[in-house]
């Protein structure tokens, strides 16, 4: 890194941004996929219909992770939530 680029406070932002890339997790990830899809009626809705065929007989039956991926609301929001 060029001597220019070396101020404290350069340097700092760089340890900020490091720290955060580290600390951002899956739980995190998911709690924020989570609140946009309670927070917005309209996704919530479409995804509800979505999986209401394939959740008949839960708890007793588990849909199959094959099972999941061929929903393709869920995939996109997913999908979105993790970009």
């Amino acid at each position: 890194m060029p001597e220019s680029e070396q101020s404290d406070e350069r340097l700092a932002k760089e340890a900020q941004v490091i720290q955060s890339a580290g600390s951002t997790s899956t739980a995190r990830t998911l709690s924020h996929i989570t609140f946009y899809i309670l927070a917005t009626p309209a996704i919530r809705e479409r995804l509800q219909n979505e999986l209401r065929n394939i959740m008949v007989g839960w708890p007793d039956k588990y849909p199959s992770w094959v099972e999941l991926e061929r929903l393709d609301y869920l995939q996109a929001v997913l999908k979105e939530g993790l970009r």
